[in-house]
């Protein structure tokens, strides 16, 4: 007990070291949730082993400003964090860098995202293992038996995102996800009773999650008791441990102490209370005492190792079929789909003819829908995954359009894999922090949208403008726009082939057949789809308005006007080509210059200059037929070339 109190109190001391150091994070969660963190680590958290070992636990740190005591642990138990590490804490291009991130620091199984994020990715980290689980347990050798556990605080329980997902993870009944509350009725801006008056046990239990609770959160013993109860729940389980906010600080209890950093009187104070000595100091007997667990974990994971090879000589077909689960095969897309791809008369039921293609010979490809698959088609042509059925590959989200990107995002974490959802683009915004969070980590999380554009007609209001410009402005993320199925299957040769955070945009009114589209010209993003000899006029355009642009160009060819048409249905895409490639395409030689897309997005001026025409929409939709909805907008080709035909040359 000796022992597992003092590693407790250094952990408090370490962390606040590294809060005062970098002039960021949060002591206040920090300290209180110390306790909670030293018990998880020390006797239940298998972190041992590496991204390749895939039966190890997953931790997530939804409570982002609480890094500090995550990398003080990680040091204490002999990760690869330093002494040094932890004293250049949130600053330029250090291991321990304010949030989390997964790219930066090994170790770290997920990157800390906006609130609430986190739960949702904890969430999907679920679903991988109960899938992988499901399809390669067999009796007596439980291979797939590991947890997720997620770290969170009250501002991450009443975000919108962390609601849809925690009520998805209770419909499942995910046993393996375990939510470590630190209960400090606090938030930033005051005590937690003026601003939430949430029960929060009734409600995760009519939610169908096992609810436990810890009144003294600051116990080591209680909580690692409770930790094990909530390993052998049949149902997912959040542990409520009742704590003191800044525990053991100056401000103890006091909610200010969220937005304060701890001076170093008040952190020699702590020491002096604690009998600790030094700067950033972990004595001897407490490093000892905290590799016990990792050389406990090193012979657990040997144990797992032994195992396996009794799986495969007890089972080979099943081990044959695990080692091959994650392995991405190569797919000819043109030589296997060019027959379905020219009969196909629907776009949107071509995508899902790829989209099951692909599922065919990527097995562990998972996805699913916000309550909306009848209109986007994305479906993996197989059983839904359900508390009755782990092995399905077709996750049905219901409207939880917040929550769904972060739990692809959890998906695609547990080992690599690829996933989509699917939505219509008006609803884009609400996975906006989920995106974000897919580039940032380059997950090759795949988000399919539909019904791109106010010319869908229909839904009027519900149609979008700016989503678009919103996506394309992600770093690190390649929005597609394909204008028929050719250039479809191009894009998603492009993603397959290079497994990037990405959006596929479309239609529902796509042609499946434009003219001299072209399979691998589509693949660098942009080509000229048409064009006359000693053109005068270039058209740039994407999606489905690549008609409008070829109709026009028809048009002006009848009244003498040389066109050049340019197809683009990946601006991201195109601009990683060659730049003798890219001058070939935009012929900057040309002087009347056009753009074509039913949106706002002003990036197409890159390409047109600020003189150029750009045939956009920068209004919400109008309900009626598709044809209506042209008309209203004026967004015809007749149109186009009467305002190309009002353009001066040189301009």
């Amino acid at each position: 007990m000796k022992l597992n109190q003092k590693s407790v109190e250094t952990l408090r001391v370490l962390s606040a070291e590294m809060i005062s150091a970098g002039k960021a994070g949060d002591a206040g969660v920090a300290l209180s949730g110390s306790a909670i963190l030293f018990a998880l680590f020390k006797d239940h958290y298998n972190f041992f082993g590496g991204e390749k070992y895939v039966n190890r636990d997953r931790f997530v740190l939804s409570a982002s400003s609480a890094s500090s005591a995550v990398y003080a642990l990680m040091n204490m138990f002999g990760l690869e964090i330093s002494g040094v590490d932890l004293k250049n804490y949130a600053q330029f291009e250090s291991k321990t860098p304010y949030s989390l991130e997964f790219d930066v620091t090994e170790g770290i199984d997920c990157t800390s995202g906006p609130v609430g994020q986190g739960v949702a990715t904890a969430v999907g980290l679920a679903i991988s293992q109960a899938c992988l689980a499901e399809k390669f347990n067999v009796q007596k050798f439980d291979i797939i038996n590991n947890h997720t556990y997620c770290f969170v605080s009250e501002a991450c329980l009443m975000s919108g995102v962390a609601q849809e997902a925690v009520s998805l993870a209770g419909t499942l009944k995910l046993k393996n996800l375990i939510l470590l509350y630190n209960s400090t009725n606090t938030t930033n801006d005051g005590n937690l009773s003026s601003i939430n008056n949430e029960n929060i046990r009734a409600k995760f239990r009519a939610m169908g999650w096992k609810v436990i609770t810890v009144y003294n959160g600051n116990s080591y013993l209680w909580n690692t008791f409770s930790i094990m109860r909530a390993k052998h729940s049949l149902r997912p389980t959040i542990i409520i441990f009742k704590t003191k906010v800044g525990h053991g600080s100056t401000l103890e209890n006091d909610y200010t102490i969220h937005n304060e950093i701890l001076g170093h009187n008040e952190i020699e104070k702590m020491k002096a209370d604690y009998n600790l000595n030094g700067a950033f100091n972990v004595s001897n007997e407490v490093k000892q005492f905290c590799m016990r667990t990792s050389r406990r974990l090193k012979v657990k994971y040997s144990q797992w190792e032994r195992r396996v090879v009794l799986y495969k000589n007890t089972h080979p077909e099943l081990a044959e079929q695990l080692n091959a689960f994650y392995e991405k095969p190569k797919i000819q897309f043109l030589k296997i789909l060019k027959g379905k791809m020219e009969q196909s008369e629907d776009v949107l039921e071509f995508n899902n003819i790829v989209l099951n293609q692909i599922a065919s010979v990527r097995l562990c490809l998972m996805g699913g829908n916000a309550d909306c698959q009848m209109l986007t088609k994305a479906v993996i042509n197989e059983k839904s995954f359900s508390k009755n059925n782990y092995r399905g590959r077709n996750i049905l989200f219901g409207a939880r359009n917040c929550a769904m990107g972060g739990i692809c995002n959890g998906i695609s974490l547990y080992f690599g894999a690829p996933t989509f959802c699917g939505a219509l683009l008006s609803n884009a915004g609400f996975l906006l922090p989920s995106i974000r969070l897919t580039a940032q980590m380059k997950l090759p999380v795949l988000y399919l949208f539909t019904h791109d554009s106010v010319l869908d007609g229909t839904y009027g209001k519900l149609l979008p403008t700016e989503q678009l410009s919103q996506l394309r402005a992600i770093p690190d993320f390649t929005v597609f726009r394909p204008a028929d199925n050719t250039e479809l299957l191009a894009c998603h040769s492009v993603i397959y082939e290079n497994e990037c955070p990405s959006a596929l945009v479309l239609s529902k009114n796509l042609q499946p057949k434009i003219e001299n589209s072209d399979f691998e010209q589509a693949k660098k993003g942009a080509y000229v789809i048409s064009e006359d000899k000693d053109a005068e006029i270039i058209i740039f355009a994407s999606g489905n308005e690549v008609k409008i642009a070829l109709e026009a160009k028809d048009l002006l060819n009848k009244t003498n006007k040389k066109v050049c048409v340019v197809s683009v249905p990946s601006i991201e895409l195109f601009e990683k080509q060659s730049e003798k490639y890219i001058k070939q395409v935009i012929k900057s030689d040309i002087k009347i210059r056009i753009a074509v897309e039913a949106s706002n997005d002003n990036v197409w001026h890159k390409y047109i200059g600020l003189d150029g025409l750009f045939l956009n929409i920068n209004s919400y939709g109008t309900s009626g037929s598709d044809i209506k909805a042209m008309e209203h907008f004026n967004f015809t080709a007749k149109n186009l070339v009467n305002q190309i035909k009002s353009m001066k040359v040189g301009k």
